[in-house]
């Protein structure tokens, strides 16, 4: 299948699951509870940008956020090595454990997709690490596997677990 298509597809059917979202409720207690139109979030590794992700919504308390339609960026070398998009970020701020419960997918600089049904940061190793499944699209290739660690460079992906390669003929 053609990138552009994959993307395309990718994009659109982003598009109408953020369309049946559900409202955020009104919350009764504003010093204990947030709820805003839109954050971002960024990690660091001392004065270098890891990543960092945009949510259109938020709601939560200060101590925990859900986070809702996510687009971010991972760094390498202070350009963008991928771009994310997910429906929900689980934000826990005094952890700062992040992770995504509905999957992500990842645009990577030379065309290459990544799909995957539950991502997390961890954010001792400051790697990503995605499990239940695991697809990358790329121009000749289909690889899939369970489980996926993106390292701390976004240039290192590594699949795991019952990997399988499907070749795609020009």
């Amino acid at each position: 299948m053609n990138n552009t298509v994959l993307k395309i597809l990718c994009f659109l059917f982003f598009l109408i699951s953020s369309a049946y979202a559900e409202s955020v409720p009104q919350v009764s207690s504003p010093i204990h509870k947030l709820r805003s139109e839109s954050t971002s979030y960024s990690v660091y590794s001392g004065s270098e940008k890891l990543w960092k992700i945009h949510a259109r919504s938020v709601k939560g308390s200060s101590q925990k956020l859900n986070a809702f339609h996510i687009k971010g960026a991972l760094y390498r070398d202070q350009k963008t090595a991928y771009y994310l998009i997910s429906p929900l970020a689980v934000l826990n701020l005094l952890t700062g454990d992040v992770f995504f419960p509905e999957g992500a997918l990842l645009y990577g600089r030379k065309g290459e997709v990544v799909q995957v049904h539950w991502l997390v940061w961890d954010k001792d190793e400051k790697k990503f690490i995605g499990t239940k499944g695991v697809r990358i699209i790329r121009k000749h290739s289909i690889l899939q596997g369970e489980n996926l660690i993106l390292e701390k460079n976004f240039k290192d992906l590594i699949l795991q677990g019952h990997v399988k390669v499907k070749l795609i003929q020009k």
